[in-house]
C-alpha cells in the first residue's frame, strides 16, 4: 500500500540527488584554496550560492506543498489511510515530472515553480520573496561559511604534509584527491541539513495560513529511532504541540547536522479522536524524558 512520504523521504527522493553539485563546488573551493587563487574562490562561492539558493527555495516550496495537499484531503468523512494514499498519489505524480538526474542543476528554479503552480497555485503565492530570501541572504552566507571550512581543511592537510617532511606545498592534484573523500560527506551533511531546515520553514509558512490551521492545528515530533540517533533528539520523540506553540521555535527539526527527525501533521479530526482538543484549543503533550533531556545540538 502506498503511504504518505515523510519529510526526510521527500528530501531524499528529490533533493539529495543533487548533492553532487555541492561536492563539485567544494572541490573547486579546495583547488582555489590550495593554489591561493582568490578569484577562483570567489567564483566558486558565487556558484555555490546559486545552487544553494535554488535548492533551499525549492525545499521551502516542497514543505508548503505538503501542507496544502494534507489540508485539501483532511476530510473527516475520508478514512486516514485513504487520505494519505490520495496524497501519496499526488506526490508520486509530481515526482514523475522530475528528471532522473535530479532537480538541480538541470531544472531551473523558475521551471520548478511553474510546475508546482500549475498543480496548486496557493503554494507559490509570494514565491519571489521566498526565492529572494534564500538567494540573496542565506545562500551567500552559507556558501562563504562553506569556503572557510574547506580552506581550513586544506590548510590542515598541507600542514600535515609539511610536518611529514615535504619542504614544499604538495601537488594540487594530489591535494584534491585527498579532499575528495572528505568533500562528499561534508557536501551531503551541509546539503541535507540546510534542505531540511528550508523544508520545515516552508511547512511552518503554510501551516500558519488560517485555512490550513482550521484542519491541521498541531504537529507531533518524530525521531528516526536509529542506533545513531542522539539521546537529546530521542527525548523529543512524541512531543505534540499546537502549530502556534513557542516550543517549535526550539524543537523544530533539524535539531543539528545530519538530524533525521521530522514533524508529522495532526488534523483536527485526529486530535478530537485522541482527546487533544479542549475548549476548542489544541493541547500540548510532552514525552516522559522531555524535561532536561530534550534539546537541540
Amino acid at each position: 500500500m502506498s503511504h504518505l512520504l515523510s519529510p526526510a523521504e521527500e528530501i531524499e527522493n528529490v533533493l539529495a540527488r543533487s548533492a553532487t553539485g555541492f561536492d563539485r563546488t567544494i572541490r573547486a573551493m579546495a583547488a582555489a584554496a590550495t593554489l591561493g587563487d582568490q578569484v577562483a574562490m570567489e567564483s566558486a562561492i558565487a556558484v555555490g550560492a546559486e545552487v544553494f539558493g535554488r535548492t533551499l527555495g525549492y525545499a521551502d516550496l516542497l514543505g508548503r506543498r505538503r501542507m496544502e495537499l494534507l489540508a485539501n484531503y483532511a476530510d473527516a468523512k475520508t478514512p486516514r489511510a485513504q487520505r494519505l494514499e490520495t496524497v501519496s498519489a499526488a506526490t508520486a505524480q509530481h515526482f514523475a515530472a522530475v528528471p532522473s538526474g535530479g532537480v538541480l542543476p538541470r531544472v531551473e528554479f523558475t521551471e520548478v515553480v511553474s510546475d508546482i503552480e500549475s498543480r496548486m497555485p496557493t503554494v507559490v503565492r509570494g514565491w519571489r520573496n521566498v526565492a529572494a530570501l534564500y538567494a540573496e541572504v542565506h545562500a551567500f552566507a552559507l556558501s562563504r561559511s562553506m569556503s572557510q571550512t574547506v580552506t581550513r581543511h586544506v590548510q590542515d592537510v598541507v600542514a600535515r604534509a609539511v610536518a611529514g617532511g615535504d619542504a614544499a606545498p604538495i601537488d594540487p592534484v594530489g591535494e584534491i584527491a585527498e579532499i575528495g573523500k572528505w568533500s562528499r560527506g561534508y557536501a551531503e551533511t551541509v546539503y541535507r541539513t540546510n534542505a531540511q531546515t528550508a523544508y520545515t520553514a516552508g511547512v511552518w509558512a503554510r501551516a500558519s495560513d488560517p485555512d490550513v490551521l482550521a484542519v491541521i492545528p498541531g504537529f507531533e515530533f518524530f525521531s528516526a529511532h536509529l542506533a545513531t540517533s542522539r539521546p537529546n533528539h530521542e527525548a523529543c520523540a512524541g512531543m505534540i504541540a499546537p502549530t502556534s506553540s513557542r516550543l517549535w521555535d526550539r524543537y523544530s527539526p533539524p535539531l543539528g547536522y545530519n538530524c533525521l527527525c521530522s514533524i508529522t501533521e495532526i488534523t483536527v479530526y485526529e486530535a478530537e479522536r485522541q482527546g487533544l482538543i479542549r475548549d476548542g484549543e489544541m493541547l500540548t503533550v510532552l514525552p516522559p524524558r522531555f524535561g532536561m533531556d530534550a534539546f537541540p545540538d
